[in-house]
């Protein structure tokens, strides 16, 4: 989804052209492709590139054994403020905006915050308590100066929806005051936090640029979705949702969209695929 000058300019000639090469060689070679993004992507990938295989769409769908059960005492209840989480991959300020723009949330912390409303950012669990600590010193920052943001090291998968069901809304990557050059893979992907708000049982909160997540937000009704021009009315906004109608509408949803519904297509795709 990048250029390769893009990418020489991250990560070097060397890993972009092995990183261009295998993604190539793999399209024309494999017996099969599943993708976690929409169909649109297929369809990139086929003007792109020779692809003769069979190509599905399979996601991270909810899984039950991670679904949370237990009655936690929203943040909410006992402050009254609206308490948003977001969960992922988090871009340090030093990192190229124009490929890891959709990902560094240090403008959107202070667009949130302002309006009175909480926000919590975890990121990914794959990091050492080191790494952490060097690699995220701006968000910790941020942290220590202000109250209603809090910024987390990450939480396994098993122990993430418990954690994030204390929240009001799973919120996914906002795109806030700024241009996206990555625009097939915003367009496009489904992230696996997508999911695992459902297992948490939160509505989420999410950007009309995100057009593949905006769209099954709106057709199973399952949280709000905003612009890029709206997110400074955010506490005007969510008040105005029946946040009970939504949670009913994520819980009927994790049926449509769990592993247990969507497993069958991914064995039929195996079991089709030449041997």
């Amino acid at each position: 989804f990048i250029s390769k000058e893009d990418s020489i300019s991250v990560w070097g000639n060397k890993n972009t052209e092995l990183g261009f090469f295998a993604e190539q060689y793999a399209c024309e070679n494999a017996d099969g492709i599943i993708l976690g993004y929409s169909r649109e992507a297929a369809d990139i990938l086929k003007k792109r590139y020779d692809i003769k295989a069979p190509i599905l769409e399979f996601h991270s769908y909810v899984c039950t054994e991670f679904v949370s059960n237990k009655n936690h005492t929203k943040y909410s209840h006992e402050d009254g403020k609206i308490h948003l989480v977001l969960g992922g991959f988090v871009a340090s300020s030093n990192l190229p905006k124009k490929i890891f723009g959709d990902a560094q949330y240090h403008e959107l912390i202070k667009e949130i915050t302002k309006q009175g409303i909480c926000l919590d950012l975890y990121t990914s669990p794959h990091f050492s308590s080191t790494k952490f600590e060097k690699y995220y010193s701006d968000y910790i920052a941020i942290s220590k100066e202000n109250s209603l943001f809090k910024f987390m090291a990450g939480v396994c998968p098993s122990k993430a929806a418990s954690e994030f069901s204390k929240y009001d809304f799973g919120m996914m990557s906002i795109l806030y005051n700024q241009g996206v050059s990555l625009n097939e893979s915003i367009n496009t992907r489904l992230p696996g936090r997508f999911f695992l708000y459902l297992e948490a049982g939160l509505p989420i909160l999410t950007c009309e640029e995100l057009k593949y997540v905006s769209k099954l937000v709106k057709e199973h009704e399952i949280g709000i979705v905003v612009s890029q021009k709206d997110i400074c009315n955010l506490s005007k906004i969510i008040p105005k949702y029946d946040y009970e109608k939504l949670r009913n509408n994520v819980i009927a949803a994790r049926k449509e969209l769990s592993m247990e519904t969507h497993i069958d297509k991914l064995i039929g795709f195996y079991e089709d695929s030449p041997s």
